[in-house]
């Protein structure tokens, strides 16, 4: 058994990921042993036993569909949310959120995924840049005005950091064919 340094929660030796808190676990060094092909490969790392039993009832994780017990908050095999208890509490609640949000990073995003992210972050962005451009114009006569364009800028960046890496990983990487799954 291992302890999340996090929550300080008992987990099992090859668990991923903490089952009270979700907290990722640091990846052994043997699992990182043999070089790697690719710079953007994940490094193999074991999968995780199904404590469910064969009869029993299952919380499926939504993101990796892995069978997780009812009362396990958190994905044994990804760190998704897997109960709405594990997002009642603020931190918990931006867990889970960052873990979407990263999901739309990662790999070539669904179409869906796209417009979704465009729909969601292009009109932050005019927004943020309207307001940090109406500052500037009027100038800093306000104390206030100074940490708003700041905070402008920076909520600028965040939603055009989202629309570049979805968009780039939409153009560069190739979409996967149904026969190349199944290799």
């Amino acid at each position: 058994m291992k302890s999340c340094a996090y929550c300080g929660g008992e987990n099992e030796d090859h668990a991923l990921h903490c089952r009270q808190c979700g907290t990722e676990f640091a990846t052994p060094l043997s699992a990182m042993a043999s070089p790697r092909q690719n710079d953007d490969a994940e490094p193999e790392l074991p999968e995780p036993e199904c404590e469910v039993p064969p009869n029993g009832e299952a919380a499926l994780c939504t993101y990796c569909l892995f069978p997780n017990l009812p009362e396990t908050p958190w994905c044994k095999r990804c760190g998704a949310s897997v109960s709405f208890a594990s997002i009642v509490g603020p931190v918990d609640a931006a867990r889970a959120s960052g873990f979407m949000w990263r999901g739309a990073l990662r790999g070539r995003p669904k179409p869906f995924v796209l417009a979704s992210v465009w729909l969601l972050f292009f009109p932050r962005l005019l927004w943020d840049l309207l307001v940090a451009l109406s500052i500037l114009t009027s100038g800093f006569s306000d104390p206030l005005d100074l940490p708003m364009f700041w905070l402008a800028l920076a909520f600028a960046a965040v939603a055009f950091t989202m629309l570049y890496q979805v968009t780039r990983n939409y153009v560069t990487i190739p979409p996967m064919h149904w026969n190349e799954s199944a290799a």
